[in-house]
């Protein structure tokens, strides 16, 4: 799919392998309509089509506003604009109401200090006379105090035609066999972006990325979540304006302080609703024409793909620092290399296109292949490429190092790519996921793409999208088809990471942690019954030992910044007593959102006691699951003590650990080989009981609880 790309959305020029090209003539006029008040100014383009904007201009007491160089225009590629579409200049913190002919699905804002606001001027309270010229002759103009203005504009700029690349022959058809109608890489969603570009590191002051809006995103997932979806396609880089950063001579150095922040407030929030993630490190967009948009570039960045040099330092300062801190990340399922590359490659029949640097079919390859071999080196994650289509995908992406191809479909690729095609017939070495489908304008329900999707045995189905606002998008109104879809596998083919970081507490918040009292808390729902068969309340565990029902402080857990494992934050909780018949023994459970095959798998978990505190002479750590009621394992042998208890799982634990005041302390637990089911609930315990010489009543912090595979 060919995509021009807004902070808020994506424009997508269908047409891939569309034989029937068109030009937009430059002298071909089209309407359009601006609204005004002191506040805002929007330009409202009816119509279909996709038009050039590139050389329209609104000057206002002789100064001219070029819309194209607008941060939030400019990331379209402004000679190709779809319509209907409305771009809005708002004065910061205006919030009155968008007009009617523009609802937020097609509404491009930018907010703009009041100095910059050229239409009204508030001291004086008076209004501009707005000329819109292309930047030749004035094609009319909008009086003062008029509130809504229709015109006319001819661009100078022809509309480009859509690339096309050339087909491959698909073999012919065979029969289906083998369907499991299920999604071994998963029900998913483009989520996209938020900002493009910028969602992670700052482009444009101030930082907007994904730690500024954490809440929102919470939101998000917990909606995604609700609705099925198993995994999300994110951008990373994009187009390179935010993230890496590079020197003057285009060599990469970096990243801003940011970088990480954001990046770890989308994992925390993807490991909080166990939904995983697959990264795309680049879009297409890198090797568009450069362009520097109020002291920002975008684009330009071509040199990455054909400069081996660039590609180096690319490598050493961004990639490995990047895999060496995520590669471990159980909720990252894959990382993505490039999104269809084929838009930017010598393609024969399309050498060049206009505002791009294009680059030759084997200088991408190499690209890619080492992209994805140095991912496949230090890392068992996933590596994938996004490719415009199916054919291209075959053509050229089979021998690049991918463990699974992903390819895109839209409605206009159905004559050449027809989505109702096996995946068998391409008799490919690796699984292969539609990784975009529309979820607007189309003739196909959702129910019928993700049916078609599983029967012909693709691997994976990933509409687009949850918020990139293009005319391909409405998730809002596929979600509730994701909700009832049965295409969900009892276990995703999720990467075997030998070393899996669960919970770092990094981006400050406990990421769904439950840190409680007592065994009677259920992390996730009151309604289940404990070990002892009573029914748990809550926030007012019962003491253990009591003859009455008493209500003990919930022990909830807090992020601290006094002391970490590693880093800055780590999760800090006050024990308290919860035994009369051990007065000097205090305890902490911590409950766990856990999704994972744990057959033979290590579990581990690093502990700190602060320094000055009592001696600790004892200290004994347990692990639970939940079945349908907890089931403990502790000390050398398995100890099952209730029927529902599965005893097929053995375990190996510590009989008790020495917690050193002022030293963090890591504690482990084994499970054996088992066949992992669908019974244990998605919820791990751990318990940390501690005796001392005397009551000890302080605080014990927790960080970086890791999964080790065998």
């Amino acid at each position: 799919m060919f995509r021009r790309v807004l902070n808020y959305g994506s424009l997508i020029i269908a047409g891939i392998l569309f034989l029937v090209t068109f030009l937009v003539s430059a002298q071909q006029p089209f309407d359009l309509t601006i609204f005004r008040d002191e506040n805002n100014l929007t330009i409202y383009l009816p119509g279909s089509g996709a038009v050039s904007i590139l050389d329209m201009t609104l000057e206002a007491d002789g100064i001219a506003h070029t819309l194209a160089t607008y941060p939030s225009v400019r990331s379209f590629h402004a000679n190709s604009i779809p319509r209907p579409i409305c771009f809005r200049l708002q004065r910061s913190g205006d919030t009155t109401p968008l007009t009617g002919a523009c609802p937020p699905a097609l509404t491009i804002t930018e907010i703009l200090p009041n100095a910059e606001v050229f239409w009204h001027n508030q001291t004086t309270g008076t209004d501009s006379t707005i000329l819109v010229t292309n930047s030749v002759e004035t094609l009319g103009f909008c009086p003062a105090g008029q509130s809504e203005c229709h015109l006319t504009f001819v661009a100078l700029t022809p509309t480009p035609p859509p690339p096309t690349v050339t087909p491959t022959s698909l073999p012919p058809p065979t029969p289906t066999e083998g369907i499991d109608q299920c999604f071994l890489y998963g029900l998913g969603v483009n989520y996209p972006w938020r900002n493009y570009g910028h969602d992670f590191g700052e482009a444009w002051t101030p930082h907007d990325g994904a730690g500024t809006y954490q809440q929102q995103l919470d939101a998000d997932f917990a909606y995604l979540k609700e609705h099925g979806v198993e995994t999300v396609r994110w951008f990373l880089f994009a187009d390179g304006r935010a993230a890496p950063e590079f020197n003057d001579d285009g060599d990469v150095t970096g990243f801003d302080e940011y970088f990480f922040v954001d990046v770890d407030t989308v994992i925390a929030v993807a490991q909080k609703y166990d939904i995983y993630l697959i990264f795309v490190l680049f879009d297409f967009h890198l090797a568009e024409s450069a362009q520097v948009i109020s002291g920002v570039q975008t684009g330009g960045r071509a040199n990455l793909i054909t400069d081996s040099h660039v590609q180096d330092t690319f490598i050493e300062n961004a990639l490995r620092p990047l895999i060496e801190r995520y590669g471990g990340y159980r909720h990252i399922f894959a990382w993505e290399v490039i999104n269809e590359p084929e838009w930017v490659m010598r393609i024969p029949g399309r050498e060049t296109v206009e505002g791009f640097d294009m680059v030759s079919v084997s200088q991408m390859q190499s690209f890619v292949t080492r992209l994805a071999d140095f991912i496949n080196a230090n890392t068992n994650q996933w590596v994938t490429l996004g490719s415009a289509s199916r054919n291209s995908m075959i053509e050229y992406w089979t021998n690049s190092g991918l463990d699974f191809y992903q390819f895109h479909y839209y409605e206009a690729m159905e004559d050449q790519n027809p989505i109702d095609y096996p995946a068998l017939a391409l008799g490919l070495d690796q699984p292969i996921v539609v990784g975009e489908f529309p979820t607007a304008q189309t003739s196909r329900s959702m129910a019928d793409y993700l049916y078609t999707i599983a029967r012909n045995n693709y691997a994976g189905a990933w509409a687009w999208s949850y918020n990139a606002g293009d005319e391909f998008s409405d998730f809002s109104t596929a979600a509730s088809e994701y909700a009832s879809a049965n295409y969900h596998c009892p276990h995703m083919n999720l990467p075997a990471l030998e070393n899996t970081t669960l919970f770092d507490f990094e981006d400050g918040t406990d990421m769904g942690w439950g840190v409680y009292a007592d065994t009677v808390i259920h992390p996730l729902s009151s309604s289940e019954t404990n070990v002892n068969g009573t029914q748990p309340v809550l926030g007012t565990p019962t003491a253990v030992g009591s003859s009455e029902p008493t209500v003990v402080p919930l022990a909830l857990g807090e992020i601290s910044e006094e002391v970490a494992h590693d880093s800055r934050y780590s999760l800090q909780s006050r024990v308290i007593q919860t035994s009369p018949d051990h007065p000097n023994a205090r305890k902490i459970l911590l409950a766990v959102p856990f999704s994972e095959d744990l057959s033979g798998a290590t579990i581990s978990a690093w502990v700190y006691l602060p320094e000055g505190d009592p001696t600790i002479y004892f200290a004994d750590t347990k692990l639970f699951l939940f079945n349908d009621r907890w089931c403990w394992f502790e000390s050398a042998t398995p100890r099952i003590d209730y029927e529902s208890c599965d005893p097929r799982v053995p375990f190996v634990g510590r009989e008790g650990i020495h917690l050193r005041p002022g030293s963090w302390v890591q504690v482990t637990w084994q499970l054996g080989n088992v066949e992992w089911t669908r019974s244990w609930q998605d919820i791990v315990g751990i318990q940390i009981w501690i005796e001392s010489t005397f009551p000890y009543d302080g605080v014990i912090y927790v960080d970086d609880i890791m999964i080790e595979h065998p």
